[in-house]
């Protein structure tokens, strides 16, 4: 009989083997009821093992069975899940069966284990999981190596990393394992080692070799993935112990076990005959621990005494009788008795040792009759001061005067209808008007910031990002900080649609290797600026959705897109979902599909689903697309494929507030272009091609925030190629190019872009700004160009008739901005000829101040030319003088013959 304890639970595992007719059994009984929990019969059984998970969650049951000959046996494993219902049990059986199993290992309070089998020299490593991905409660395997030099686990405390140890004929073979990535981080070797230890904290290992071995005797610690730090030597090495954590104490103290070879050695070399020392006769100084702490100092040490502070645990009870000193115990006697029975009184008084009995105490007694003209009045002592201090005259709170608080949105109010922007270059944070007619941008704030910048939803608010936290800023004129909310290392913000609540985060690494990061998430006011929620923890705890789905939220609407991929014979299906009701308003199941993707339109009115399809032969897969009509009856779907389904899908984009998409397709290093329309001219619900320009230098699409103008965007591998189209014309109003341009920006209104080069290249950068028909307006060069953000615009108040209206009298409105146009042109013409005329006279001031000084020279060059003035001079004698000038030189050896002599 064999039996193993759960580490967990009193739980315990007995292995009772075959006896006469009774097959051999596995049985979990509950200790100390003995409650058997689960058996399983076993038969033909050679022999058994059992290997407990280190929570208790699960057991493995190593069972080696003969052979209907008996001549061999082969093994399995029999899994306990302990913490399901009923304990199911799983069998599991090598790929070959009968392998010999060298080691076998469960994951510290994981779900994998690592199995060691074969019968070669170069053993295979199998690994597994008992949760699967799918949730089915099957063991999986998770990979196998093959051929490696091990014959020894090593899990880390805190799991995922393993060390494939191959000790005794593999003289030391090592392979630093993440199980998590089934890749490997380092491979070494320690010499004959002998043993391997890791630290209780998982970041560092010992391997040791010892003293059974005559030769390289001592220790290596290395780190967790495989980097050796530091060797040292010892002969006649013994023993390489880890000390126990404890408690809170994470400091790992290595035993160093000096041998008598070494103590005779040194006791030699200083002149010492140690045989004439009697080694019970030394004593060490009290106090002196030779730099030695000691294991008992924990024991030795005694708690700090703690005393009470303040007088929340203190009652005052009034209106006890007067009673005379003799009658003083009889009172407190009773007194005590009545407090006695909801907590502890001190010897030296009525004292209550806590708050909340305090608490309870008042609760219980104020009030309480003690006799017919005798009640309790109970209150706390800490009320009682308070009380004192109120004064005896009441005198009303000053009123402050109101102070109307700035207009936030007072920018909108701008005569020149201009927007706003900010960037951030360097250090700077620029918040700018975008001034096109003059243009050139005028400067509203500027300040240092350490961080990235984002606005508001509805444009009321800057939030500037720090170390301490974020702040948002605001005004009329200018920009004030409104708020701070205090959050360190924050690394992101988010506004609530409504501009409520601001949402920051930070996550922080763990200094341990073996621990997830820390995630830190507050949800603010963003008024008051107080912490309305916090969440904080491991990120394990955050982890939210299952493995491969994909959701989309309308942005209009309470509906929810779900995708959820094929499992096992249930097809993929795309679903839409009504919040909160959780009713399905519409499925679609899919086949075959390699990946998928949902396009919202802004309105919420269409929604398309992109989905990649494997062929028959799953080597390759081709792209479809599923329409849905939201807002129609029954919310009918259509399926669209592209002329060449096998074209390869590079963007997608919805027109804004309209009917239209755009899609980038092809494997051409210049790809086509394809524009559809989902409401057709005959209104037959179908979607219909409008065009496809062939060969576009383009891998982007950026629609006007209006719709209709359309920029093709070649990024990137095209060096900023810019082609602007009109949609409805279905022609190119202009193309253009900025050089290395990383980011396209529609400004709210659909009148002005922005493109930008930011510092993700270490030239060029800064922004041009052109009109909507592709004419550059200006351009502005920024060393370490950040971000650009264009300030956004809240929704228009007028209704979708008087948007209509106004769209049909355009003409009418528009003289009237014709002219103010003209007059910022002549104005433009005027300041042009102004600073002409300036720099004119400037020239002539520069001319006659020249001449003045000319004049006043006059006589001090005649004085100093013995009479003559120069400047009279008429005649002039012309000679003319040659110069030689050495442009060259070469010298040429010519031989000499003695016949030419």
């Amino acid at each position: 009989m064999d039996f193993s304890w759960s580490p967990a639970d009193p739980i315990l595992a007995l292995f009772v083997p075959e006896c006469e007719n009774q097959p051999a059994r596995v049985s979990l009984a509950q200790i100390p009821s003995k409650e058997e929990l689960r058996q399983k019969n076993l038969f033909s059984v050679s022999d058994c093992k059992m290997y407990w998970q280190s929570n208790g969650d699960y057991l493995a049951v190593k069972v080696d069975r003969y052979t209907k000959t008996k001549k061999n046996t082969y093994t399995g494993f029999e899994l306990f899940r302990i913490k399901e219902r009923d304990i199911p049990i799983e069998v599991l059986e090598l790929d070959n069966k009968n392998d010999k199993i060298i080691a076998f290992a469960w994951e510290p309070k994981g779900h994998r284990f690592a199995v060691i089998h074969g019968d070669n020299p170069r053993p295979e490593i199998s690994f597994y999981s008992v949760r699967s991905g799918t949730k089915t409660s099957r063991v999986s395997k998770l990979t196998t190596l093959k051929g490696k030099q091990a014959n020894a686990l090593y899990w880390s405390p805190g799991g995922r990393f393993l060390i494939l140890a191959g000790l005794k004929g593999f003289n030391g073979q090592l392979e630093f394992f993440d199980v998590d990535e089934l890749e490997t981080m380092a491979s070494a070797e320690h010499f004959m080692a002998t043993d391997v230890e890791w630290d209780p904290t998982g970041r560092y290992v010992a391997t040791s070799v010892t003293s059974v071995h005559e030769m390289e005797n001592g220790f290596n610690i290395w780190s967790f993935n495989g980097k050796l730090l530091y060797r040292i030597l010892k002969d006649h090495f013994l023993q390489n112990t880890e000390r126990k954590l404890n408690k809170e104490k994470r400091v790992p103290i290595m035993v160093d076990v000096t041998s008598m070879g070494e103590i005779t050695a040194i006791a030699a070399r200083i002149g010492v005959d140690r045989s004439q020392i009697d080694l019970d006769s030394i004593h060490v100084p009290p106090g002196e621990d030779c730099g030695i702490p000691s294991d008992d100092d924990d024991l030795m040490e005694e708690d700090p005494l703690e005393f009470d502070t303040g007088f929340g645990n203190i009652l005052v009870v009034d209106n006890l009788p007067v009673v005379p000193k003799e009658k003083f115990e009889k009172l407190e006697g009773v007194v005590r008795k009545i407090y006695s029975q909801l907590g502890v009184i001190k010897e030296d008084g009525l004292w209550m040792p806590v708050d909340p009995e305090a608490e309870l105490s008042k609760e219980k007694t104020h009030g309480y009759k003690l006799d017919r003209s005798h009640i309790f009045v109970v209150n706390m002592f800490d009320d009682i001061e308070k009380f004192l201090k109120v004064p005896d005259e009441w005198a009303p709170p000053e009123i402050k005067p109101y102070v109307p608080g700035e207009n936030l949105q007072q920018w909108l109010a701008d005569e020149k209808a201009r927007d706003q922007f900010v960037i951030r270059a360097g250090n700077d944070t620029e918040v700018l008007w975008n001034d096109a007619r003059q243009l050139k941008p005028e400067l509203v704030y500027k300040r240092s910031t350490e961080s990235f910048v984002q606005w508001s939803p509805p444009e009321t608010y800057l939030a500037t990002v720090h170390r301490q936290g974020a702040a948002i800023w605001g005004g009329a004129t200018t920009f004030n900080r409104l708020m701070r909310y205090a959050h360190p290392h924050v690394k992101l913000i988010d506004f609530s649609p409504g501009e409520r609540y601001l949402v920051t985060y930070s996550s922080h690494e763990p200094s341990n290797p073996r621990d997830t990061h820390r995630v830190v998430l507050n949800i603010f006011d963003v008024r008051t600026g107080k912490v309305m929620r916090d969440f904080k923890g491991s990120a394990d705890e955050f982890a939210v959705g299952g493995t491969g789905g994909v959701t989309g939220w309308s942005p209009a609407d309470p509906i929810l897109a779900l995708f959820v991929p094929e499992c096992g014979n249930q097809p993929a299906r795309v679903s839409l979902v009504q919040i909160p009701s959780k009713e399905e308003l519409r499925q679609k199941n899919l086949f075959s599909v390699s990946d998928c993707k949902m396009y919202w339109q802004s309105n919420g009115d269409y929604l398309a689903v992109k989905v990649d399809r494997y062929t028959k032969t799953k080597k390759s897969t081709y792209t479809g697309f599923e329409l849905f009509r939201i807002k129609e009856r029954d919310i009918p779907i259509e399926v669209l494929e592209l002329d060449n389904k096998n074209d390869k899908i590079i963007a997608f984009a919805w027109e804004p507030k309209g009917h239209r998409f755009a899609v980038i397709h092809g494997d051409n290093p210049r790809p086509d272009i394809s524009f559809y329309s989902v409401r057709s001219g005959t209104n037959t619900g179908r979607v219909s091609k409008l065009t496809t320009l062939k060969g576009k230098q383009a891998n982007a699409l950026y629609w006007s925030p209006g719709g209709r103008f359309l920029i093709l965007a070649g990024l990137k591998g095209f060096n900023g190629q810019l082609e602007f189209f009109d949609v409805d014309e279905l022609e190119t109003m202009a193309s253009a190019e900025h050089f290395m341009a990383t980011d396209v920006e529609w400004d709210p209104t659909g009148r002005y872009v922005a493109t930008s080069v930011t510092s993700v290249h270490e030239m060029e950068n800064g922004f041009n700004i052109w009109s909507f028909n592709g004419k550059l307006l200006y351009r502005i060069l920024k060393d370490h160009f950040f971000q650009y953000l264009w300030r956004p615009r809240p929704p228009s108040f007028l209704s979708k008739e008087k948007e209509e209206e106004i769209a049909k009298n355009l003409k009418r409105y528009s003289k009237k901005y014709e002219a103010e146009d003209q007059d910022v042109s002549l104005q433009l013409s005027e300041q042009d000829r102004e600073k002409r005329k300036k720099l004119k006279e400037e020239w002539e001031a520069w001319i006659n101040e020249w001449k003045r000084l000319h004049e006043e020279e006059k006589m001090e060059r005649e004085k100093l030319r013995d009479g003559e003035a120069s400047d009279e001079e008429e005649e002039y004698e012309a000679k003319e003088v040659e110069v030689e000038e050495i442009i060259n030189v070469t010298e040429e050896i010519i031989p000499f013959e003695e016949s030419q002599q």
